[in-house]
């Protein structure tokens, strides 16, 4: 059992905190840090309420009033926490980029310059901007409050959802091109390296549009 729903804790609390972990979605796993964090907290406010004369019941009533909404408390832990993850999924994006265009690189035009990649598929070179230019937007919007850019409306997490969105584009593009190449061209293609490449994509496929669903199911 989780410490936030201790047994030991009053009934009010324990309702109290599992209200709100009804109200963060299940997939921000560091739910379960703020909601322990929150817990603490009330615990510490019972504490002090209780030495001052109040009963337990009266002083977790007191508490858990004075923390706010269940609703409110919640969709403030969701704001937060969506907003790291979409950071932490934009960093992802950005290092993974290059290591994965690396091996693509060397599987379709080896010993080439990446200009010779983007030439036989112009519509990756937009797609992989997009991706790259929205990731960055994302760093900013969840960094230091003085350099977040005021211009930019969109939330954090419907940033990240779009850099993923052009990231699975781009991994399409990409394998689409390769399963073509190696059908029509085989001796064009780099085997020992096309397993990495397509592994790699896949894998990136299989994160990010999951990102980008959980974006439609919050919209």
């Amino acid at each position: 059992m989780s410490q936030w729903s201790s047994p030991s804790r009053p009934k009010a609390v324990t309702a109290y905190l599992s209200a709100i972990n009804a109200g963060i979605p299940r997939w921000l796993h560091r739910r379960r840090a703020a909601l322990r964090e929150l817990a603490d907290g009330l615990d510490d406010a019972i504490i002090d309420l209780h030495g001052r004369g109040l009963s337990i019941d009266e002083a977790a009533d007191r508490a858990v009033t004075e923390s706010g909404p269940p609703s409110v408390v919640a969709d403030a832990f969701t704001a937060t926490l969506s907003a790291a993850h979409a950071r932490h999924t934009a960093l992802a994006l950005l290092v993974s980029g290059p290591f994965i265009g690396g091996f693509w690189l060397a599987t379709l035009v080896p010993g080439q310059p990446p200009p010779t990649l983007l030439a036989q598929m112009p519509a990756l070179g937009p797609v992989v901007l997009a991706s790259i230019v929205v990731s960055a937007l994302t760093l900013l919007v969840t960094g230091p409050a003085r350099l977040r850019p005021a211009w930019i409306r969109q939330p954090p997490h419907r940033l990240a959802a779009l850099a993923c969105a052009c990231a699975v584009i781009g991994d399409l593009l990409v394998l689409g091109t390769a399963t073509v190449t190696a059908a029509m061209a085989p001796s064009a293609v780099t085997g020992s390296l096309l397993g990495f490449a397509v592994a790699l994509s896949s894998a990136r496929i299989a994160v990010t549009q999951r990102v980008v669903r959980r974006d439609h199911v919050r919209t």
